[in-house]
């Protein structure tokens, strides 16, 4: 009798897992970068004062929240070797080129 293992080349658990974590990871930082470009197109003026400060605050907030989890996604689905294992590098790659272009931009 033959080994499962080497009839298929991974073991039956870790073949065929969907890639939710690594779509995850690569959603996030499209979903972020529309957010700053959403934020862009409002005119912040004195007007908005304390409310510009806030929303703001809460942009910056969430972008460092949105690429943590966006990254910890790609390294799960790494580690659980999910299939399209290259959409998991590449969430990886945009959760940390997203908040730097952003950083770098505005």
């Amino acid at each position: 009798m033959h080994d499962r293992r080497s009839l298929f080349g991974r073991a039956p658990a870790t073949r065929g897992k969907r890639p939710l974590c690594a779509a995850g990871s690569v959603l996030l930082p499209p979903l972020v970068a529309g957010t700053w470009l959403l934020a862009e197109a409002h005119p912040w003026n004195e007007l908005t004062g304390y409310l510009g400060l806030l929303l703001a605050g809460l942009l910056y907030v969430g972008t460092l929240l949105a690429s943590v989890t966006g990254f910890a996604l790609g390294v799960i689905a790494v580690i659980r070797q999910e299939q399209f294992r290259y959409v998991a590098i590449l969430g990886l790659v945009l959760n940390v080129a997203v908040p730097i272009w952003i950083m770098y931009h505005h």
